[in-house]
């Protein structure tokens, strides 16, 4: 077993509330884009005047991106005990699938998710 862990990469963003969704969509899509593995149609999203890609298929994905974008944004538009700037932290996790290795005359349990990169 690795005691290194999975790769993390940050990326820090700053942005005025009028662009927070768009910034934040485009970015959670394009890194979509580089990492589903299956064949995508090609659709693009134009924000600040960049043409980036959009992940259209499958339904499940743009759909848990606005869920998740309208929870975000929520948080944001809450009013805070403190007088800073309201500020986020977003983490993505990828995960793969294991069946874990047999134990016994039974075997062990069905799949389980091991993250391999954040």
């Amino acid at each position: 077993m690795d005691a290194r862990g999975p790769p993390t990469h940050t990326l820090s963003v700053t942005a005025d509330r009028a662009n927070v969704k768009d910034i934040v969509k485009a970015l959670l899509h394009t890194i979509f884009f580089h990492r589903i593995f299956t064949a995508l149609p090609p659709t693009t999203h134009e924000i600040l005047d960049t043409t980036l890609p959009l992940i259209t298929t499958p339904a499940s994905i743009p759909t848990t991106l606005e869920t998740h974008l309208s929870t975000l944004l929520r948080y944001l538009d809450t009013p805070s005990q403190s007088t800073s700037t309201p500020s986020a932290t977003l983490t993505l996790q990828f995960l793969e699938r294991r069946r874990p290795r047999k134990t016994g005359w039974f075997g062990g349990k069905g799949e389980e998710e091991t993250v391999w990169e954040t």
